[in-house]
């Protein structure tokens, strides 16, 4: 190994050293401002962190915003996180039972939201963003354990899973979703998506338009506003677009890169994406 290669090596390793530091007095903060009851500068204070996948900033997140009262951006943090994390349990360590049972009734909430528009893409012959969709709400049940009640919409959610299959074992995938016109391109699907609900001082209707960047394996890596909303919605929308799972697209059944632009109206949750391009 050269000189340059292991002085270009101890760098990268001292830099990300320095920023997971970085993010974890972060997160110690916020956890302090929590326990101090100051949720609103604990968002602050979260808000500031990487745009990561990770269990104890969202569930912190979560926290807050159920202690603020603000229960719908807290069922938007939890469906965000068990899209990443489908087994999430609450730690008792820092949940207290009655939040425990607050989470518990978000999540069931969401999963039986999300089983519905699952049987939306079932009927629709929506072969791909079914099975996506069923697979999904199963592992989330799964995760939720034998005491969500929700044996019922696990018991109907296998059923129209193995229907799903059986069609899919006759349908040839790319038809499942329509192609981009002359580029033979099989647009991506979605696997589930939640966009923040606007606040009390942005008017209805507003929409904006972002330009989502994914790549071959189905994961956004870059969302640029083409038409802006307001700059702090904006931000929270992006966010929450950067958690979006998707089905890459393909071109000739390989996995390829793809961007598209999404409208999104203030406080919706999208429930057709419109591919423009490549």
């Amino acid at each position: 190994m050269t000189r340059l290669v292991a002085s270009s090596l101890a760098l990268a390793l001292m830099l990300g050293s320095t920023t997971a530091a970085v993010a974890q007095e972060t997160l110690d903060k916020a956890r302090a401002l929590y326990e101090a009851a100051s949720y609103d500068e604990a968002l602050s204070v979260l808000a500031k962190l990487p745009d990561a996948d990770e269990v104890e900033p969202s569930e912190y997140r979560i926290l807050c915003l159920l202690a603020l009262q603000k229960k719908d951006q807290a069922q938007l943090e939890l469906d965000a996180l068990l899209l990443t994390h489908p087994r999430y349990q609450p730690d008792t360590a820092r949940v207290s039972p009655g939040a425990r049972a607050q989470i518990e009734k978000m999540r069931a909430a969401g999963i039986r939201r999300r089983f519905d528009e699952a049987r939306v893409s079932v009927d629709a012959g929506e072969n791909r963003a079914a099975l996506l969709r069923l697979t999904r709400v199963i592992d989330q049940i799964d995760g939720a354990g034998p005491r969500s009640g929700l044996d019922d919409i696990r018991a109907i959610a296998g059923t129209l899973k193995m229907l799903v299959e059986a069609r899919l074992g006759t349908i040839a995938p790319v038809s499942a979703t329509p192609a981009v016109e002359s580029l033979g391109v099989v647009a991506p699907v979605p696997i589930a998506a939640t966009i923040p609900f606007a606040s009390a001082d942005l008017a209805a209707p507003s929409a904006g338009q972002f330009e989502l960047a994914i790549d071959e394996h189905g994961v956004v890596t870059a969302v640029d506003v083409k038409v802006s909303v307001n700059s702090s919605y904006d931000d929270r929308v992006g966010k929450a677009l950067r958690r979006i799972r998707f089905q890459p697209a393909t071109s000739a059944g390989s996995p390829v890169a793809y961007k598209w632009t999404l409208v999104v109206k203030a406080g919706e949750i999208p429930s057709l994406f419109t591919p423009t391009s490549r």
